[in-house]
């Protein structure tokens, strides 16, 4: 049975309230223990890349505020490889 990305996401929100091992939810849901594997692995790593997406205005100012104290203004909305580029 295929499933979409938000019924997975459900799936997954149940199993961190269930406290019950993977292969024990997996059992209980009849879902496949390497199916689920594979999208909890592919959400938890959504939920914690730090970043989010956000809808910008196209004259808008954005800044970015590095731990270190830098920043860096733009005029507009600056591009995904820019802004990679500027992470690393």
């Amino acid at each position: 049975m295929r499933r979409t990305l938000s019924e997975m996401q459900e799936i997954c929100q149940r199993f961190d309230q269930s406290g019950l091992s993977r292969r024990e939810f997996c059992k209980q849901q009849n879902i496949a223990h390497q199916t689920f594997n594979y999208w909890y692995k592919r959400i938890a790593s959504k939920e914690s890349s730090g970043f989010t997406e956000i809808a910008l205005p196209r004259k808008a100012f954005v800044e970015v505020v590095f731990p270190s104290g830098a920043r860096i203004t733009f005029q507009g909305e600056p591009s995904v490889s820019l802004l990679k580029e500027l992470v690393r």
